[in-house]
């Protein structure tokens, strides 16, 4: 929990230069090789991704009390599509 919350806020390449000096791994991996692996590893694995348990209940409840919605992410638009 510690890693995800000092990475929060962040830039990407910030993000990723912050978790690798938090473990060590700083001159073993560089920003650039890390993010690289990251974007794969995300991109193979995104037909994997499912809803939160209980988000379309909930979607589905405030859609029919006319509940205005938005959604709001740190993450790059083009993975959450």
């Amino acid at each position: 929990m510690q890693l995800k919350q000092g990475q929060m806020g962040r830039r990407l390449g910030e993000g990723v230069e912050w978790l690798l000096n938090a473990t060590g791994l700083q001159g073993k991996v560089s920003v650039s090789e890390y993010v690289e692996l990251w974007k794969r590893t995300l991109r193979e694995s995104a037909n994997d991704f499912h809803l939160m348990e209980g988000a379309e209940r909930l979607v589905s409840h405030l859609h029919a009390a006319n509940i205005p919605m938005a959604i709001c992410t740190g993450s790059d638009s083009k993975w959450v599509r």
